[in-house]
């Protein structure tokens, strides 16, 4: 059996959670250069932020009675180009006009979607 890490890539801006599975227990994650330690679930890593898109090995760190043991998996990691917005939709937003209650409490106005 052998260690997987899931996905395999990323924003620069960091912040991508990778599940390491297998039949051991990583103790951290090596990004080189970054070091990554487990969330509260002990196979889940953040990504740190990275200064540029670059491809990584992937190191896991498993725990031994003799320290820790820095293995090759034979993954890569991609931090690719912050994500950019294409296009949003809906284009407009409409809302309906402030209305009262009786004691001229105003209703905040609700904001309905324009279907295209």
């Amino acid at each position: 059996m052998r260690l997987s890490v899931t996905p395999t890539s990323g924003p620069v801006t960091g912040g991508t959670k990778l599940t390491v599975t297998g039949p051991y227990l990583p103790g951290s994650l090596q990004l080189d250069p970054n070091t990554l330690h487990s969330t509260r679930d002990a196979r889940v890593f953040v990504t740190d932020a990275v200064d540029a898109p670059r491809i990584v090995p992937i190191h896991v760190v498993v725990p031994t009675q003799n320290g820790t043991q820095v293995m090759d998996i034979g993954q890569y990691f991609t931090y690719g180009k912050i994500p950019s917005i294409g296009d949003i939709h809906p284009r407009a937003l409409t809302h309906s006009p402030p209305r009262h209650f009786r004691d001229d409490t105003p209703i905040p106005p609700r904001i309905l979607l324009k279907k295209p």
